[in-house]
């Protein structure tokens, strides 16, 4: 462990600094352990569990079908809904349907955060100096 104020080492279990006096603290380093909001990108987390490995997949399809069915109601107003405005109607489902499924993804996404933060501090200790 290394003193914050003059940088000189100090060893572990003392609580002052032998060269300037400053009390010393463990300082947590947070470049040393991978951040939380890449929890998608790390392939070791991905591939630790079949259940994280499920809920992956269940997140990547519930927003295929969620943006699938989002366009797909968009195009109908857009495109069909003025020479047939009947298809309104039909357009109103959709985006319900694509709004379930948003909200089933950000709860799977909730849960791979959640189950990310465990995995991060099982095998990354948080790093002090």
């Amino acid at each position: 462990m290394y003193c914050s104020n003059c940088g000189s080492k100090v060893s572990d279990d003392s609580k002052f600094c032998s060269q300037c006096g400053q009390q010393t603290a463990r300082v947590y380093i947070p470049d040393q352990r991978p951040s939380l909001k890449y929890y998608f990108k790390d392939v070791r987390f991905r591939n630790s569990s079949e259940y994280v490995k499920t809920l992956f997949s269940q997140a990547e399809k519930m927003q295929t079908i969620g943006i699938a069915t989002f366009a797909s109601a968009l195009v109908c107003n857009l495109a069909v809904a003025p020479l047939f405005p009947w298809i309104y109607m039909l357009t109103i489902p959709a985006l319900i349907v694509s709004i379930i499924f948003d909200i089933k993804t950000i709860q799977l996404h909730r849960e791979l955060k959640k189950l990310y933060l465990e995995y991060l501090n099982q095998n990354y200790p948080q790093p002090y100096r």
